[in-house]
């Protein structure tokens, strides 16, 4: 008996620590059905629970020059609507960010507080484990600009993770302007 209670000592000495640190996940989260009417949110913070300066736009594939100059460009010059400029992002490109998650945890004395925890997204448009997929929007085909091989494009996400204090406004949202060289010469 003894042998146990040596052996379980230093076990028991870091329960403390060990509960105090840790964060329960419970891993639900609020799921918005349909699509997010954007004109609906109201005065919604920009770049809520998301790190600005994380948003970044890149290629899907490792793409050469040459494949950027002869199939993405000119897919790029022939956008006329919305929906073309959607159909190209959603084939050769990817936006990446970081979320700030916000979550209620258990502290010392097994005291609740609210802590962020950062999720590194790869792909806004793919679900990620806690942060679901991003829906985008672009108010107008004039947000749109391919010139001298650069393409710059404003446009508005909003996760499937609804707010649960505002059930009508997305967990994660930005506005923001991406740009991102295609082609070029080559060498």
């Amino acid at each position: 008996m003894k042998k146990i209670i040596k052996l379980l000592a230093p076990i028991a000495a870091l329960s403390p620590t060990l509960i105090a640190s840790s964060c329960f996940l419970d891993g639900s989260y609020n799921i918005h059905q349909g699509n997010w009417d954007f004109n609906s949110f109201g005065n919604i913070e920009n770049y809520k629970n998301i790190d600005k300066n994380s948003i970044k736009i890149n290629f899907k594939n490792n793409y050469s020059v040459d494949f950027q100059n002869n199939v993405i460009a000119p897919k790029i010059k022939n956008v006329k609507t919305i929906e073309d400029l959607k159909r190209v992002i959603n084939e050769h490109f990817i936006i990446s960010i970081t979320a700030l998650r916000p979550h209620s945890g258990w502290g010392d004395g097994y005291a609740q507080f609210n802590h962020i925890h950062i999720e590194n997204i790869p792909n806004v448009f793919l679900d990620h484990e806690k942060v679901l997929h991003f829906q985008m929007h672009i108010d107008s085909i004039e947000n749109f600009k391919f010139e001298n091989n650069i393409m710059r494009l404003k446009a508005k996400f909003a996760s499937k993770n609804f707010d649960k204090n505002n059930k009508n406004q997305p967990l994660y949202y930005f506005e923001h302007e991406l740009q991102i060289k295609v082609g070029g010469q080559n060498g």
